[in-house]
């Protein structure tokens, strides 16, 4: 569950731990995915941008989605 921070009076939702966003995807085909990525890194007096570009070699790995179904309130 994301928290709640507050950088020059906007409210931003940020995940201080690691995170496992659950989506369900359609793929055309087995094999990688490749994911761009945009996100902000911020600290207490301002965010930066931050991007890149990831290839997942295993996006269906069970284990790591039963953690974290498992971790769900």
């Amino acid at each position: 569950v994301p928290d709640t921070f507050t950088v020059s009076g906007l409210m931003n939702h940020v995940y201080a731990r690691e995170n496992v966003l659950l989506s369900t995807l359609t793929l055309p085909a087995p094999g990688p995915v490749i994911v761009d990525l945009k996100w902000l890194v911020c600290d207490d007096q301002l965010c930066v941008p931050e991007q890149a570009t990831l290839t997942l070699d295993d996006p269906a790995n069970p284990d790591r989605i039963a953690a974290a179904e498992a971790a769900l309130p």
